[in-house]
């Protein structure tokens, strides 16, 4: 991966993190945030899933590709 794309995919795996951040906060915030446990719960892992492929890429992880492939 060439430096520009490299810079292009670390800010997108960021941008990516923060607002699924967002959103699970937004959730937490509801008033029947029982219902919104499914959403909450799938906007933390995406964000865990985007925040270890931007550490993969600043490694140059062999598995790199492998988690890119689940995301």
């Amino acid at each position: 991966m060439n430096k520009e794309n490299l810079l292009n995919c670390l800010q997108e795996c960021t941008d990516c993190a923060i607002e699924c951040r967002r959103c699970a906060d937004a959730c937490l915030k509801e008033e029947d945030v029982n219902k919104l446990t499914l959403c909450i719960s799938l906007d933390l892992q995406c964000a865990a899933i985007c925040e270890l492929v931007v550490h993969f890429m600043i490694i140059n992880s062999p598995f790199l590709d492998k988690l890119c492939h689940i995301c």
